[in-house]
C-alpha cells in the first residue's frame, strides 16, 4: 500500500489548459456556409428567379441560399434552393414543423421538385 502524500500549503491548484474556442468567421464574399454547394449556373438561376429579394416576400434583400432538402442529402439543384434573407433563413430552421408543412424544408426521402413551396400572401416578419 502506497503512502498518500498531502499537498503542501500554498501550492497552486493544477489547471488544465483551456483550448480557445474556434472563432467562426464568415467570408463576406460568400452568402452563407452552403454557398459553395451551388454551381454558378444554379446560383444565377436562383438569383434571377428571386430578383435579389427574399423569396418569402418579407421585402428584404436576399443574402443566403437555403437548401430545402438539407445539404447533407446532396441535392444542389435550383428547385432545392430558396433565396432568403438571414432572418427568414433562421426562422425556417427554428420552426422546422411549420417549414416542412409549407415546403420550405423537404424530407430526405422526397424530391424537392415534387414538393410545392407555399408562399405567404402577406409579407413575413422574421
Amino acid at each position: 500500500m502506497q503512502a498518500k502524500t498531502e499537498l503542501k500549503s500554498g501550492t497552486k491548484p493544477i489547471r488544465k489548459k483551456r483550448a480557445t474556442p474556434r472563432r467562426q468567421t464568415r467570408d463576406e464574399t460568400l452568402e452563407d456556409s452552403g454557398e459553395n454547394d451551388w454551381s454558378p449556373e444554379v446560383r444565377k438561376e436562383v438569383r434571377l428567379r428571386s430578383g435579389g429579394m427574399c423569396e418569402l416576400k418579407c421585402n428584404k434583400i436576399a443574402t443566403s441560399m437555403h437548401h430545402r432538402k438539407l445539404r447533407r442529402h446532396g441535392d444542389h439543384r435550383a428547385v432545392n434552393c430558396i433565396h432568403l434573407d438571414r432572418g427568414c433563413h433562421d426562422w425556417i430552421h427554428a420552426h422546422v414543423f411549420e417549414s416542412y408543412q409549407l415546403g420550405w424544408l423537404v424530407r430526405s426521402t422526397l424530391d424537392p421538385a415534387d414538393v410545392p413551396v407555399e408562399l405567404p400572401e402577406f409579407p413575413v416578419e422574421a
